[in-house]
């Protein structure tokens, strides 16, 4: 695949512009859409019903949400990305796994940005950061090995 690295590079630009293209807050999302999400799930599980009774929880509710958006968002997004780009896949001699893979690429910068939320909500929440997230790149390279 690296023979096609400036093709990856242009589809992935692509489905940049093509996430938010429309869209009246555009890259602002990428910071929004997990605080929204992280939000709504605290206040459902912790305030309204209070069935959580977890320490930290909504440190705890983010580490888990991230991973479980970045997989399900990817995987959402790469299914039908082949089907999109048919004209491309017919015409063009390239490595097919570059298609889903650059749209996986696109869902890891909105992983990024809600890993680098999550620095700060441990540290309000806690009050101070665990020298656990030490571990937090091992456990990033292993998500994508």
């Amino acid at each position: 695949m690296l023979r096609y690295r400036f093709l990856f590079e242009q589809m992935v630009r692509r489905e940049l512009r093509q996430k938010y293209k429309g869209s009246t807050l555009g890259v602002l999302w990428y910071f929004l859409n997990p605080l929204v999400l992280m939000g709504a799930y605290a206040l459902v599980f912790s305030v309204l019903l209070r069935v959580v009774d977890i320490p930290d929880y909504p440190l705890f509710l983010m580490a888990g949400l991230i991973v479980w958006v970045f997989f399900a968002q990817s995987l959402l997004a790469a299914a039908p990305s082949l089907v999109r780009n048919a004209s491309l896949v017919r015409k063009v001699r390239f490595p097919r796994e570059a298609i889903p893979v650059s749209v996986a690429v696109v869902q890891l910068g909105t992983f990024l940005v809600m890993l680098a939320l999550l620095l700060p909500i441990a540290f309000v929440v806690r009050g101070t950061l665990v020298p656990e997230l030490l571990l937090l790149p091992v456990v990033i390279v292993l998500l994508f090995a």
